[in-house]
């Protein structure tokens, strides 16, 4: 995103497509969708965590960025068993809970008390379930949401900042967030990279109020949509 947009200190709402078509867009997507049908992550563009500790992030147009400068839109932690995780048939979830308290599948259950969830059930002294954070972001120039899953290792950072911001009596779809990358190592000795988040300004009246229309309108289809190994299993 262009660099004159870091000295701003308010977001105005003619920088975001969606202040202006957002009404427009959830229309024409309520309209696709027949009855009772679920809205597939993969109709969204999709920004993934780079492996290996790279501290770049591809955008959706292939343009590489340190930094990701984005309304939250939504953040919606997930959870989700593979027993083969990367068997590379892409099938979905044997266990998966969209409302993080209830596992849907096998073994399913409460998901506090689910022993796929304890530190050591998994790899290198992981959790079997994943916690994913699914990301919701829009940029300036989005007129629909960009799906960023997050892996386990960034659930808490993206937490802090939400609560950090809220404890300042800000909603986080208020203001424009920046997204980076850090580099921690695993138990194994594997290096891989971590979400970092900072606050670079609030939006407007004008902007706040034509994305939290955008977001009302989107919540339904974005918090239903079932996990896939294709978007999510990172």
């Amino acid at each position: 995103m262009p660099s004159k947009q870091k000295a701003l200190t308010v977001y105005e709402g003619q920088q975001f497509a969606v202040v202006e078509h957002g009404g427009d867009v959830a229309q024409v997507l309520a309209e696709a969708l027949a009855p009772g049908e679920q809205l597939s992550l993969s109709a969204f563009p999709t920004i993934k965590i780079p492996a290996g500790g790279g501290l770049a992030w591809t955008l959706p147009d292939g343009e590489p960025t340190k930094e990701i400068q984005c309304v939250i839109l939504h953040r919606q932690p997930v959870r989700a068993y593979w027993r083969e995780v990367f068997s590379g048939e892409g099938n979905p979830p044997d266990c998966a809970s969209l409302d993080n308290l209830t596992g849907h599948g096998d073994p399913g259950g409460e998901c506090s008390t689910c022993p796929l969830n304890e530190w050591g059930s998994g790899k290198d002294n992981s959790k079997a379930c994943r916690q994913i954070t699914r990301l919701f972001v829009l940029l300036p120039e989005s007129q629909l949401p960009i799906l960023l899953p997050l892996p386990p290792s960034s659930y808490k950072a993206s937490q802090h900042y939400t609560l950090g911001l809220a404890g300042m009596g800000r909603r986080y779809y208020g203001v424009v967030s920046a997204i980076s990358l850090v580099q921690d190592r695993s138990q194994g000795g594997i290096t891989y990279s971590k979400a970092a988040f900072r606050s670079v300004a609030p939006l407007d009246a004008t902007a706040a109020a034509g994305i939290a229309a955008f977001r009302e309108r989107m919540l339904p289809y974005l918090t239903a949509a079932p996990i896939t190994p294709m978007s999510e299993e990172v």
